[in-house]
């Protein structure tokens, strides 16, 4: 298919914050949330920017992988610890060959390090792999989201890059954690309908929280 038969089907909006961003060449980290899923998932993506793959970092991967996605609370903490740092040593090898990856934050890992997010009235505990990941290669951040249109089609939307803002590093990561949610509670709000029952379910399960702090 022609690059304009593709966008016809896969409608985008904002692409340029993802051209823009991968031309620099330090790479590019796509961030999102479990909402509408993309019958052709990244591929008519690739086709439009004329890559190969856009791989998908997820800690989920290698827990299924593993056979222990159903045994959550039986991953000893060693186990855990290196199922993180094969995610981080895949996704910063992809980042520092100038590629794009696709990133998921919202996990059920609450050891090590996490972040208290607020999301629409609930306390999510995040990781800082993606910030860190990010400032670690100098890589783009560059949210998107997926969303159906009156006429069934998915459309894809991309926004501008979420900026480490702060002198010190550890001001950047809270930064752009902070930032992350605060794209996740406004792209609920405004496209209510790509979040799932079992994603508002599970939503509801999070402790009530208005509060912002790391643990």
């Amino acid at each position: 298919a022609t690059i304009p038969q593709l966008e016809e089907f896969f409608p985008v909006i904002g692409l340029d914050y993802l051209t823009d961003a991968y031309q620099k060449g330090r790479g590019v980290v796509m961030v999102s949330y479990h909402g509408t899923p993309h019958a052709g998932g990244f591929i008519p993506l690739t086709r439009m920017l004329g890559i190969e793959t856009i791989p998908t970092v997820s800690y989920l991967i290698p827990m299924r992988q593993s056979g222990l996605d159903n045994r959550r609370d039986q991953i000893s903490d060693a186990a855990a610890s290196t199922l993180n740092a094969e995610i981080a040593l895949y996704g910063q090898k992809q980042l520092q060959e100038g590629g794009i990856i696709s990133y998921f934050s919202d996990t059920d890992d609450s050891r090590g390090r996490t972040y208290k997010v607020s999301m629409a009235g609930r306390a999510y505990q995040m990781k800082a792999g993606l910030a860190e990941m990010a400032l670690n290669t100098g890589a783009a951040i560059v949210p998107f989201t997926r969303y159906c249109l009156p006429d069934g089609r998915i459309q894809t939307e991309f926004f501008s890059p979420l900026q480490p803002v702060g002198r010190e590093r550890q001001d950047q990561v809270e930064k752009v954690i902070f930032s992350y949610g605060e794209f996740i509670e406004q792209n609920w709000r405004t496209h209510p309908e790509a979040v799932s029952w079992s994603k508002i379910k599970r939503h509801l399960q999070f402790p009530l929280s208005d509060e912002r702090q790391s643990d």
